[in-house]
């Protein structure tokens, strides 16, 4: 709160910029709670049309619909596909990888002027489940409560068949540009003509047969000769923006960007080569405020899940390469067993979330449901810190596995994500 000054007396320049930063809040906050969100199909940059149908491999772009005094809040991307699977020649028994289905795209690019997000989709699994106790998964899958089926086919044909032969894989997935709370203006993204344009980069994914159980969705486990997957089908992109529209009042609402930071969802610098029975270090390369850091593990010997928690035998933090600036250390020499990693988060009380994480994947900061009373508030202050001026310029997580294998390619290694605050936008 800001202290107003007596009456009658000159606000000074401290008071008057704090008194500029609670309107400019207020205002921003009013625009992203009170304003209608609008839906519309962005169309392929280089044709117009409305969806694009899937290539193995290819980069699919959309141009994101301009409309005046309008922001991009998110994007749902919706895929219709069909996975044909070989009959081949020895019976061959189908299975899922451990990112299926989203594996089927291998990532995504949000480009206005530059890049402002990079990511693999199947890491937006992972964060709907950080934003709250019992969250909702995607492709989303009602996880308690009634099920509507038609609406939830709508969105998912799960569960996704393994059979030989044609398999029908729909499923939809959202992207949100504000990615630190519902009511922040922190990523959204100007898309009213005479902007920078705005674009979304779909990449198709190469091989949706394999072993890896990032970059692969199908896979074999029983049967020999002639295995493989082919996958046919369209992608449509659905974007989410809102002008100020707003069912409390006549005249629109309008955010203050002037100044504010943008948020971005990056992938950062993959560690290769993991071996088994030492530490792994791998530096965080951002040199900015840090929200949110996911590293998967994938150790190779399952393509059924990244890593076993139980082949995780130390996990630390540091403030430094060498390991001797520690923040957490777990596992072995420590007396502390690995899984009291996910005390906070799924232990205690049921932890924050109540629910379980897939095997493999380490939420290593989570600034906003940091310290909580209920982790949908999405206020925690956090961050990792690894700006120039005032942080950890040389933060490092460390991960030991017990063993490798070599169904990984290309091979075991960790795979980090960050969700980060960067330089307000050049509009």
């Amino acid at each position: 709160m800001v202290a107003m000054p007596s009456q009658g007396r000159a606000l000074t320049p401290a008071e008057q910029a704090a008194q500029a930063a609670a309107i400019q809040k207020m205002q921003n906050k009013q625009f992203m709670a009170l304003s209608i969100n609008h839906e519309v199909l962005s169309q392929q940059a280089n044709g117009g049309a409305n969806q694009q149908a899937f290539a193995a491999g290819q980069a699919l772009t959309w141009n994101v619909t301009t409309s005046n005094n309008s922001f991009l809040t998110g994007f749902w991307v919706q895929c219709a596909f069909t996975a044909n699977l070989a009959a081949g020649t020895g019976s061959p028994v189908y299975a899922l990888n451990a990112a299926a289905p989203l594996s089927l795209i291998d990532s995504i690019q949000v480009v206005y002027g530059a890049v402002q997000h990079n990511f693999r989709p199947y890491i937006l699994k992972y964060l709907s489940q950080l934003l709250g106790a019992n969250r909702q998964i995607q492709p989303r899958a009602v996880i308690a409560g009634q099920q509507d089926t038609y609406l939830q086919s709508y969105y998912s044909s799960a569960p996704f068949g393994t059979a030989t032969g044609n398999n029908t894989y729909n499923f939809s997935f959202y992207c949100p540009m504000n990615l630190i709370h519902p009511q922040d203006v922190r990523g959204i993204l100007p898309i009213q003509y005479g902007e920078t344009t705005c674009q979304v980069v779909v990449n198709c994914a190469g091989q949706a047969y394999g072993t890896d159980p990032i970059l692969n969705t199908f896979t074999s486990t029983g049967g020999s000769g002639g295995q493989g997957a082919t996958i046919t089908g369209n992608i449509k992109l659905i974007q989410i923006y809102k002008d100020g529209q707003s069912y409390s009042q006549l005249t629109a609402l309008q955010p203050n960007l002037s100044g504010i930071q943008t948020v971005q969802i990056q992938r950062d610098a993959p560690l290769n080569n993991l071996a088994a029975g030492q530490i792994f270090r791998n530096k965080v390369s951002y040199l900015n405020k840090i929200p949110w850091l996911f590293v998967v593990v994938v150790d190779g010997i399952a393509s059924n899940k990244f890593a076993s928690t139980s082949n995780i035998a130390y996990i630390d933090t540091t403030g430094d390469q060498a390991g001797n600036r520690p923040f957490t250390k777990y596992g072995l020499n420590t007396n502390l067993d690995v899984r009291e990693f996910y005390t906070d988060l799924s232990g205690a009380m049921g932890g924050i979330l109540q629910q379980d994480f897939d095997e493999g994947f380490f939420p290593l900061v989570c600034g906003p449901i940091s310290q909580q009373a209920d982790a949908s508030l999405m206020e925690g202050q956090a961050y990792l810190d690894c700006t120039i001026e005032s942080g950890w310029t040389d933060f490092h997580y460390g991960f030991q596995v017990t063993s490798t294998g070599s169904l990984a390619n290309p091979g075991p290694r960790l795979e980090p994500h960050v969700i980060m605050l960067n330089n307000p936008l050049v509009m």
